[in-house]
This record gives C-alpha cells, structure tokens and sequence, in this order.
C-alpha cells in the first residue's frame, strides 16, 4: 500500500493511496515516479499481508491513514487506485469469495476514513472485461456481462458494490483486456510473454485453448499512462471506461508474429484440456476517450531487446 503526494497540471496538491503493485500496479507506480507528468513525489510504503485477518488489515490501514492525515488534508482531491488482486481466471468460488468479502471489507474501511477529512475522492477499480464477458464477440457498449468464472462473477460484484454504495465523490471502473508486458517479470505472465520467453529459451509452451480464439490485447505501460494522466490532468471520465486494444487476434497470429521476429518456430503443445479456449473480442469504438493502445507488433520486438539485455 503506497500513498503518494504530487501537484497536478492546475498546480493543486493531489494524494493517492494505491492497493496492489502487481504487473499493471508496478507500471503505474513506475509512470507516477518516471517524471511523465508529476515533476516530483513524495511517497511512503505501508506494508499490507492479505493473508492476515481483516481485524489486522484495517488496523495497519488505520495507522497508515493517520500517519498521512495531515498531508491528506493538504489535497484537493485523493485518488485511490486498487490494482490489487492474488487471484486469476482460474479461481474457485472459495477463492473469489474470500477476495471479494476483504475487496469489500477494506474499500468500505477506507470510504470511512477518508470522510473524516473533508477532502474530494476518486476511487479507479483495475477490473476485467475478459472476465465479464468470456465467449463473447464484437462487445460494445450496449452488450451485457455474463460472466461465466467464479473470476468474472467477483470483478461484476466489485463493480456492482462500487456502484451501489455512495463511498466516494466519483468513481472509474477500468475494464481491462488482456494485459501484457515488454519487461521482464517473475510474476504472473500473460500469454504473449510466455510465448516471447520459451521461444527465446527454445522451451515449449502449453496451450490450454485454441490457436484460433480471439483476445484483445493491450500493453499494461498504456494502461499506467491512462490512469495517470486521468490523476495529472484532473480529467473527467466515465465511470465504465474500456481500457482495449480494439483489434481481435488469434494465438495463431500472435505465434507467427513471434516467430517472424525471431526468426525461428516456437514449440508449442495444445492440450486436449480446452480451459481457456472461447472468443473475446471488442468494438474499437468503445475505448475509452484519451486511451491510446499501442503496436504490439514493435512491443513485442521490444520486449525481446529487454528480454536479451
């Protein structure tokens, strides 16, 4: 848990407290810090072990929030970013309950606290739209979720409790596609970064799908960006924003590419066991205004120049 405390483009004093430093929540500390948009930042770190009971966490989010008081007051508004999250598409319901109730649990804790200073909020949720809408095509902004997972049905309800509950000044629920990275990491990958890896270790990849589904691809360091400069700017957003490439690919496309690139094939190992084999797909035109995604074909090369370094 991280507060930081910079000056936006108008020059007014701005908090944010951020939840989760994951693959998209290290790209967002690292474009806050980065010098992009805020030329200077204070910041502090409070450790958070969400394997503690919610008695302790919001003890230690008590004593963080009070030792940041007298700053918060200071701001004109407090963003509060939760990229945070330990579980993926493959979780059980035990899982995505147990994550939801303490979702839930510390957001109301942290709307509490923050009401005793008289201070505008903002509250942006890192959600999914792979996740709400797994196996459907060409969504636009009239399609309704249906999420099929224990995975999607939580990122539904922390959307919907976010929505249902008068605890921030605004809110923006970030649907996000299918994230990837052009830096190394020894987290959670996303398929292209699995493939880019083994292909240069010349090690096989398994596919629990189809090299024929489609998914959406975006770059987690312009998804920072957005969120970020939304913070810098004192933008205005919707409060459902579709953070997305707006271009379907097949893993078959995505493998050729890689293989072009590096010049050699890729040794890949479809499993019988079709986990993760249904179509995602959106319309581009339900992007969100000022999002800008990327080539990720020169990403890609990217990621192999860092890769080799």
């Amino acid at each position: 848990m991280y507060y930081y405390y910079s000056k936006n483009i108008n020059g007014d004093n701005v908090g944010i407290i951020h939840f989760g430093i994951g693959l998209l929540g290290k790209s967002i500390q690292n474009n806050i810090f980065q010098g992009h948009f805020f030329d200077t930042v204070e910041s502090s770190n409070y450790r958070i072990h969400w394997e503690d009971n919610e008695a302790i966490i919001r003890k230690n989010i008590t004593n963080s929030f009070e030792s940041n008081k007298a700053l918060l007051n200071k701001c004109s508004r407090v963003y509060v970013i939760w990229s945070a999250g330990k579980i993926g598409f493959s979780a059980t319901n035990e899982e995505a309950n147990l994550q939801l109730v303490s979702f839930k649990n510390i957001v109301s804790h942290l709307s509490f606290l923050l009401k005793n200073i008289s201070v505008k909020t903002k509250f942006t949720l890192l959600g999914s739209a792979g996740g709400l809408f797994e196996g459907q095509i060409s969504v636009s902004s009239i399609t309704e979720p249906r999420p099929i997972r224990p995975y999607g049905i939580m990122k539904l309800n922390e959307e919907e409790f976010l929505k249902g509950n008068d605890l921030f000044n605004a809110i923006e629920i970030c649907r996000i596609s299918s994230v990837y990275s052009v830096n190394k990491s020894n987290g959670r990958k996303g398929l292209v970064q699995v493939l880019v890896e083994n292909g240069i270790l010349n090690k096989e990849t398994h596919i629990f799908g189809d090299e024929n589904t489609l998914r959406d691809y975006v770059l987690d360091d312009d998804i920072a960006k957005y969120i970020v400069s939304i913070i810098f700017n004192d933008s205005t957003t919707s409060e459902i924003s579709f953070l997305i490439n707006g271009k379907p690919s097949s893993i078959f496309e995505i493998r050729k590419l890689i293989e072009h690139i590096l010049n050699k094939k890729l040794y890949i190992v479809n499993s019988t066991r079709k986990a993760n084999s249904k179509n995602i797909s959106f319309n581009s035109n339900i992007s969100a205004k000022n999002f800008h995604s990327s080539n990720y074909s020169a990403n890609i090369a990217k990621f192999i120049i860092n890769f080799n370094r």
